[in-house]
């Protein structure tokens, strides 16, 4: 239900923001680094590629984020210990608004999913888990009982 999100824009505002005098760094180049940590995390499943662009499923573009870039450090021989810090050097410049672009997206698509399963379940479904565990009903009848609730009928439990 998710939307898997498109890092080609991504990679390309990467690839351009990382400048150092001696080496150029390619979106392709930061992609395959992307695929190598989303690979080494097991998240095969959660995302794809497509035309030669990187789809990614949102939580795991933001589990894998970190280990990412100490992988795009190492390919530039920049010390990684505080990662925050790294691409903001007088060698290198990773421009921050560029890594927050990407969180942006990722907390977007994650919105907008729950949005959709909102919308599609009618009650939310937490609310509904919720008032099946402390009711003790079946979860498909809390959501019964919180649609009646929305439209401002009660439900009655047989005797």
């Amino acid at each position: 239900m998710t939307p898997f999100l498109n890092l080609a824009p991504h990679m390309s505002a990467f690839a351009a923001s990382l400048t150092m005098e001696v080496m150029t760094v390619s979106a392709g180049e930061l992609q395959e680094l992307y695929v190598e940590a989303l690979l080494e995390a097991d998240c095969q499943v959660l995302h794809r590629i497509s035309d030669g662009h990187l789809y990614v499923h949102p939580f795991a573009a933001m589990a894998v984020h970190s280990s990412w870039l100490v992988r795009v450090a190492d390919l530039l021989c920049v010390d990684a210990e505080d990662v925050a810090g790294a691409f903001l050097g007088a060698d290198c410049e990773l421009s921050e608004a560029a890594l927050a672009d990407l969180m942006r997206a990722c907390a977007a698509a994650l919105m907008k999913a729950s949005d959709d399963m909102r919308r599609i379940s009618g009650a939310g479904l937490v609310d509904a888990v919720r008032l099946s565990s402390a009711s003790g009903e079946p979860l498909a009848q809390s959501q019964v009982r919180l649609a009646h609730m929305q439209r401002g009928l009660s439900l009655v439990t047989a005797a």
